[in-house]
């Protein structure tokens, strides 16, 4: 896998800091990188060893702010489709939450699967293969469960309405037992009083 990103590598405080910085439209990006520069220098200057500060690059926070913006954006829109289906479930039976949960969970699995595919762009060496593939397998094997707990609902659902058949038309039978001479004579007593 390429190695964490400059602001990646930020001590905490740092990276909070520009956070911040970024979330605040009065500032600009730039400022936001000479800020987070100078909190970098009066940390070096803090250091007993002297170690110079690693500065961070205007691109490189142009790069995170535009990866944190795109996070957020896929935040909102997931809670935009939390509250949709939050709305919808009211009038959904029970049984088919598990549905519901098992469709949004597959795309979930389809988003990493693309993003995964996305890496096809970068030149793939020896030390991002094993990562690559350890996230392929993680993708696979997460595909493979949800399908197996989604056959395993639809079994369930299939014998649950299976036994209510079963059990409407045993009540069905049960109405429909003949009548007996005896059971007529009996109903014209109790209707009649003969």
């Amino acid at each position: 896998m390429s190695q964490p990103s400059s602001i990646d590598r930020l001590p905490s405080e740092v990276r909070e800091a520009l956070q911040g910085w970024l979330r605040d439209p009065a500032i600009t990006q730039t400022e936001a990188t000479e800020r987070t520069n100078a909190l970098l220098d009066e940390l070096a200057a803090q250091q007993p060893e002297g170690k110079p500060a690693e500065y961070v690059s205007r691109q490189a926070v142009n790069r995170y702010d535009q990866r944190m913006r795109a996070a957020c954006e896929r935040l909102a829109q997931s809670r935009q489709v939390t509250e949709v289906w939050a709305d919808k479930l009211g009038s959904v039976p029970a049984g088919q939450f598990g549905h519901i949960v098992t469709e949004m969970l597959r795309m979930l699995v389809f988003d990493l699967a693309y993003q995964i595919q996305g890496l096809q762009d970068r030149v793939i060496d020896e030390k991002s293969l094993p990562g690559i593939v350890a996230s392929a397998n993680k993708v696979s094997l997460m595909a493979q469960r949800l399908e197996r707990s989604s056959e395993i609902a639809v079994r369930r659902d299939r014998e649950i309405k299976r036994q209510a058949a079963e059990e409407a038309e045993k009540a069905k039978a049960a109405r429909r037992v003949p009548a007996t001479p005896e059971k007529v004579r009996e109903v014209i007593r109790e209707i009649y009083g003969v």
